[in-house]
């Protein structure tokens, strides 16, 4: 675990220098793709329960969206798209159809949910539900995440699964 949390930090500080050096910029927000995000989730999820859960933090994440400040990214990130050579990931998959502007903390969040969903690892979820990545995401987000709730990480995750669904990424709307 100390090692993928190192990998996650190693990423957040790439990101955070992409945002302080980057000088290529986005024709579209973070609020333009959450926004999306909820329009697809809205029409397409059938299970009451999640379609409820949704909306109650609809509100909420559109505030967030208004302040997140867009990269150039890997839209997929996930281990099997990175190799780690001398205790630092190299990306491995970079195709055109993967790349596009996303916000700052969606490339670690990514990672993060990845690692959960598609291998069954909940370590590093757990480690950020813990608080254990606040002061690398709190820069990448655009604010304070110290004071979190479990409620308000839970809304960075559903807001990393709303980007991939609008950029259409990995999730289908359906």
């Amino acid at each position: 675990l100390s090692k993928r949390l190192r990998i996650i930090k190693e990423i957040c500080l790439s990101s955070k220098k992409i945002l302080e050096n980057g000088k290529l910029s986005s024709t579209v927000s973070g609020f333009d793709i959450i926004n999306e995000g909820f329009t697809l989730a809205l029409f397409n999820v059938q299970h009451p329960e999640m379609l409820e859960y949704i909306k109650s933090r609809q509100e909420i994440i559109i505030e967030y969206s208004k302040s997140w400040k867009m990269v150039p990214s890997h839209c997929d990130l996930t281990s099997h798209n990175i190799t780690i050579h001398n205790g630092h990931p190299i990306l491995l998959d970079l195709v055109p159809h993967k790349v596009g502007f996303v916000p700052a903390f969606f490339i670690p969040m990514c990672l993060i949910h990845s690692e959960a969903k598609e291998y069954g690892r909940f370590d590093l979820v757990n480690a950020y539900l813990n608080h254990e990545l606040d002061v690398e995401l709190s820069f990448l987000f655009g604010k304070d995440i110290n004071d979190f709730d479990k409620n308000n990480l839970i809304d960075l995750l559903l807001a990393e699964t709303l980007i991939l669904a609008a950029i259409d990424s990995k999730i289908v709307p359906q």
